[in-house]
């Protein structure tokens, strides 16, 4: 999939962004566009927006949404800005203009509606929330299936595979 291209660098697309082919990238970059001017705009939303069937939607708006660095936990109705940098970033680079604000109530239709019109803020565990995507991505891996991890101490859990041949 194109990157994007601005004066400034290249969007980085989400990993599920990246690997979408055929009508899902295409659809998953016009996605991208609509959710920056309207982050709160629902799946249906966007596929009405772009003029594509319901319930097509439900990859290429997740990748989008990751890439945009958005989060929208379903049955919250609120849709978050957790990156607001790569947010930004990416408005800029599709020349569209930023929503205001760090919240959006989800809508079906129409304009963004704000829920909470404080300017965006950089999420203080944006860092965090990357390094531990990161281990998920070794924990599987290496099949270690759970880590409880304190300050002081870190209980890792792992799978153990073995073959053997029974005589019979």
């Amino acid at each position: 999939m194109p990157a994007i291209a601005n004066t400034t660098g290249q969007i980085k697309h989400s990993d599920l962004g990246a690997s979408l082919t055929g009508d899902m990238a295409a659809d998953y970059m016009a996605a991208i566009k609509t959710l920056a001017v309207n982050p709160g705009l629902t799946n249906y939303g966007v596929s009405q927006v772009i003029n594509r069937p319901p319930g097509s939607m439900g990859v290429p708006c997740r990748a989008a949404r990751e890439t945009l660095g958005l989060y929208d936990k379903r049955g919250t109705g609120v849709v978050h800005i957790t990156d607001s940098d790569r947010y930004l970033f990416i408005c800029k680079a599709l020349g569209v203009t930023p929503a205001t604000g760090t919240s959006f109530t989800k809508v079906h239709e129409g304009s963004a509606v704000v829920k909470d019109a404080s300017p965006p803020e950089a999420d203080p565990l944006a860092d965090i929330r990357v390094a531990i995507s990161n281990i998920r991505k070794q924990m599987k891996a290496v099949d270690i299936e759970r880590i409880v991890l304190t300050v002081d101490n870190a209980e890792v859990t792992r799978s153990i595979r073995t073959t053997s041949v029974i005589r019979i």
